[in-house]
């Protein structure tokens, strides 16, 4: 069948159409009935006006397509009915629209099909010029579907008929989508021509719309190529112009676009902020296929970061979300992005899996820069593993990225070259691959070079050389954590980057052995990496968020939290259920408050200032602070007139079995065990040994050191932050009754804040779940006469949080329970509800003294940065200045003596260190095994 090819009106003739027809769209879009009288004439006129607004609507209203497809169909006759039949073009102009609005909703198989329609109907029509315009959105469509030969095909063929026909914006479309299509299958030195043609054609024409498509995709080209210079530049104009012609969606695609580029640069917190505006615009705009684009550039951030659940979660729910179309072309690369996350977790025969499913993929899109990709990440595998096919392996990665031109891909492959030079003794070879990887490395990789060459030339005998490379690497490495905004965010990142940081202390304590003049600064090399979002608590965390989807999820998880408990009340065990429909919404909740802190852009904030540690203490104060490096541990210890170095206190390894010991064979000690209690002398007396294996371990050498100081503030290190240094004892004493001791996540800390004195006393009892509660309420109200108690309906989570910061002591005898699957979820049972170690973080408090008289208070998880994370670092971050917490589940009648005298001995003056002391003393002489006794401990300082 064929029409007259007037039928069919040129660009003139719809647009003079065009205001007379739109109060009609509008009305059939807002589900109207078309008129029934219309002409042929006019319903082929509104037919083309529809079709028009659809494709506008595709980047200015997205969300408005479909009832624009629905509006053109009405146009063709009623449904089931012969009684008007419409004119063909009209037919192949609402299949058109159909597709339109299929790609807008992600679903590219239907897009596909009606796509395929329309041009089967324009051929019919014998106009091929409209037959050809139809394959300009079909080519994005088969690039979508991973069918990378077809799409390009169908461009070289669409843009030779549009050429043809004089149509040149035609033909531009085609160029902009062959640009996409190099760039999809990481061919970007072959897409810059595509774009430059389409951009300049469209700027020509004064097509705004596809002018900053066009920028967009020649800027995200050069940024891959390495040229950000001018990326930026094309950024810059492309988002002004989307922005100045009412372009959200390419306003939205301009910005995950950019943040690629800064996160190439290091910049994260300008990365996570673009792409967390993006992501709420395409799901504002409901556009699936965009908004998933951008979770996936999410991820890639949170993989730099080093936030390895966040982004596997990330990276699951999108390959979950693809598990329907499994030729998209995404889904290759997010099995690529998986195997890092198992590789970066030890988890070596997951990565291998990921990886060969990766590399299926890549060659089946016949995609040479992801093959790459995948001989890149299987060389680092093979490394960890020690496997000496790394080196082939990564030479072959290394070749594959010059030959595509992509030179920081090339630097990061030479970069894992050097190193596995490095693991088979060639250490002149990985310093001069690591050399050429710098001349185009960016930020990040440059540390991995610099860390690698500093390593082999410490190999090699040249010590000077070594500490330039690693210092190098050090300041690179700081420079970049300085632009994250929050201390989680840089606590992860810190947390994989510890190599030059180890190598450069060990070589600090090597030269202090040789020269005393560098002790200070082998003391500050430790400190360097030591609880360092501690050091930068001003960083703050990441406060609640208040947009209805946080409220929503705090809601049901205090809803689950209420449950639990009251399951736990009736039948002493809750619901596995319960429990996994927890563990899901706080993963949620967290990222959600994430994604809102990165859309804030806090800035980062520079480490309090302040004099030195040394300065800090009292003349009868000395720090220990402990440090491992490989299997030693060492310490060491400073006071106001000097620092010592003690090496070689232990094996690391028997001091960690020593410490394990210790903690059970106190738990033995628990009330309540009947079966025991005729065994009490036996096992009291195992307690006594291990506390004095430990004591020879991690005190005994240097003792004599600081046994002239009272005031002792300890820095421990991993296993160490469990151990109960007050008991320790050496069978002529234990140190309770030589020092008070405090302990302190690093020496830096103790400059920042002293104890207040003049705020108000809070105190918060959970009297109807511990039987101690209102006996401790009692003493410390009799202590305390003008305190504010809260108990009751007034002793809930919301009044605690309302009334915490104006305290400056603030007493909590609740229950508590650390979560060591997720530290930040570790709560206090408070009223009929919970506070979280997260939300306690967010809290600013005036330098509180804080007791937290519950069980296992301050049991913590130290992770690679030596950040003990739990409730008494969440109160730390919060702004306490001192935090008292049990390191054990506490018995209620030795707690309730314990902290009566405690606040008798704080009334009176005392140091918290002096007040728990002096307490502690008159428990154990009634009841002498450490577990009634020993169990807590002052944090912060003294």
């Amino acid at each position: 069948m064929s029409v007259p090819r007037a039928e069919v009106p040129d660009a003139a003739s719809v647009d003079a159409l065009a205001a007379s027809m739109d109060a009609l769209a509008a009305a059939l879009i807002a589900g109207k009935p078309a008129p029934p009288d219309l002409d042929d004439s006019t319903r082929l006129a509104l037919a083309w006006r529809l079709h028009a607004l659809c494709y506008a609507a595709w980047s200015s209203a997205p969300e408005t397509t479909d009832a624009i497809a629905v509006a053109l169909h009405s146009l063709t006759g009623p449904l089931g009915s012969p009684a008007v039949i419409a004119p063909p073009p009209v037919m192949a102009l609402a299949e058109w629209t159909d597709g339109i609005a299929a790609i807008v909703r992600g679903d590219m198989a239907a897009a596909l099909s009606a796509l395929e329609r329309s041009a089967n109907r324009w051929r019919e029509l014998g106009d091929t010029l409209h037959e050809a315009r139809t394959q300009v959105p079909r080519i994005a469509v088969l690039a979508m579907l991973g069918r990378f030969d077809d799409a390009a095909a169908c461009g070289d063929a669409a843009r030779a008929a549009l050429e043809a026909a004089g149509d040149a914006a035609g033909a531009a479309r085609v160029s902009l989508n062959l640009g996409s299509l190099a760039v999809q299958r990481d061919q970007y030195a072959q897409a810059l021509p595509h774009y430059r043609a389409a951009s300049a054609s469209f700027a020509r024409s004064g097509d705004h719309e596809h002018s900053v498509m066009a920028d967009i995709g020649l800027a995200n080209a050069l940024g891959y190529l390495g040229d950000f210079a001018e990326a930026e530049l094309i950024f810059g104009r492309a988002a002004h112009r989307a922005e100045r012609h009412a372009l959200p969606v390419l306003s939205a695609g301009a910005g995950t676009a950019r943040a690629l580029i800064d996160l190439a640069r290091g910049d994260f917190g300008a990365a996570l902020a673009r792409l967390e505006a993006s992501r709420r615009a395409f799901e504002a705009m409901e556009l699936t296929s965009e908004r998933m684009e951008t979770e996936k550039s999410l991820a890639d951030a949170y993989l730099e970061l080093r936030l390895l659940p966040e982004a596997e979660a990330l990276y699951g729910a999108l390959e979950t979300a693809l598990s329907d179309t499994p030729q998209m072309p995404t889904l290759p690369w997010i099995r690529l992005q998986r195997a890092r996350v198992a590789a970066m977790s030890a988890r070596d025969a997951d990565a291998r899996a990921l990886l060969d499913s990766a590399r299926i993929g890549f060659a089946a899109q016949g995609n040479a820069v992801g093959e790459a990709q995948v001989a890149l990440l299987q060389a680092q595998v093979q490394i960890a593993t020690g496997d000496a096919s790394a080196l082939e392996t990564s030479a072959r990665a290394a070749e594959a990225f010059q030959s595509l031109g992509l030179t920081r891909e090339h630097a990061a492959a030479r970069v894992v070259h050097a190193d596995a030079l490095l693991a088979l003794g060639r250490c002149d070879a990985a310093v001069a691959a690591s050399a050429d990887a710098l001349e185009n490395a960016g930020p990040q990789t440059s540390v991995q070079a610099w860390t690698v060459q500093g390593e082999a030339l410490l190999d090699m005998g040249r010590p000077v050389q070594a500490r330039e490379a690693l210092d190098a690497a050090i300041d690179t490495f700081d420079a970049l954590r300085e632009r994250i905004p929050g201390g989680e965010l840089r606590r992860a990142y810190l947390s994989d980057v510890m190599r030059p940081y180890r190598r450069r202390l060990a070589m600090a304590l090597d030269d202090a052995a040789r020269d005393p003049a560098s002790l200070e600064a082998a003391f500050d090399w430790l400190e360097r990496f030591k609880a360092r979002t501690m050091a930068e608590r001003s960083l703050g965390a990441l406060a609640p968020a208040v947009d209805e989807r946080s409220t929503e999820l705090r809601m049901r998880l205090d809803w689950i939290h209420r449950h639990q408990q009251e399951q736990l009340e009736e039948s002493g065990e809750a619901s596995a259920l319960l429990h996994t429909q927890a563990i899901q919404i706080e993963g949620e909740l967290l990222e959600t408050r994430r994604r809102a802190a990165a859309l804030e852009g806090a800035g980062p904030a520079a480490p309090d200032a302040g004099a030195s540690p040394r300065d800090a203490l009292g003349a009868d104060q000395a720090i220990v602070e402990y440090g491992v490096i490989g299997d030693e541990l060492f310490a060491f210890v400073v006071d106001r007139g000097g620092i010592t170095l003690h090496r070689r206190l232990g094996s690391w390894r028997e001091v960690v079995q020593a410490v394990q010991g210790l903690r059970f064979q106190i738990e033995t000690l628990r009330g309540g065990h009947a079966v025991l209690a005729s065994r009490r002398d036996e096992l009291l007396d195992r307690v006594r040994r291990r506390l004095a294996r430990v004591h020879q371990l991690i005190w005994r050498p240097f003792e004599d050191r600081v046994r002239a100081f009272r005031g002792l503030i300890v820095v421990p290190h991993g296993v160490l932050h469990g151990v109960p240094f007050v008991a320790l004892d050496d069978g002529r004493g234990a140190l309770l009754d030589r020092h008070d001791i405090g302990l302190a996540p690093n020496a830096a800390s103790l400059v920042q804040r002293a104890p207040a004195r003049d705020g108000k006393v809070v105190l918060l009892g959970d009297t109807r779940r511990l039987a101690h509660a209102q006996a401790e309420l009692d003493a410390a109200r009799a202590a305390w006469p003008g305190a504010m108690v809260l108990e009751g309906g007034d002793g809930d989570a919301a009044a605690l949080a309302r009334h915490a910061p104006q305290a400056s002591v603030l007493h909590l005898a609740c229950h508590a329970s650390f979560r060591p699957d997720n530290a930040r979820f570790s709560w206090l049972q408070v009223g009929g509800g919970r506070v979280l170690a997260c939300d306690i973080e967010s809290w600013r408090l005036s330098a509180a003294t804080v007791v937290l008289s519950g069980c296992e208070t301050a049991v913590a998880d130290p992770d690679a940065g030596d950040e003990a994370l739990g409730l008494v670092r969440a109160f730390l971050m919060a702004g306490a200045a001192r935090v008292v917490g049990s390191l054990w589940p506490v018995e209620d009648g030795s707690t309730a003596a314990l902290m009566s005298a405690f606040h008798a001995g704080l009334v009176a003056g005392g140091s918290a260190a002096a007040a728990l002391h002096d307490a502690q003393r008159k428990v154990r002489a009634g009841r002498d095994d450490p577990y009634h006794w020993a169990g807590f401990m002052v944090h912060g300082g003294l």
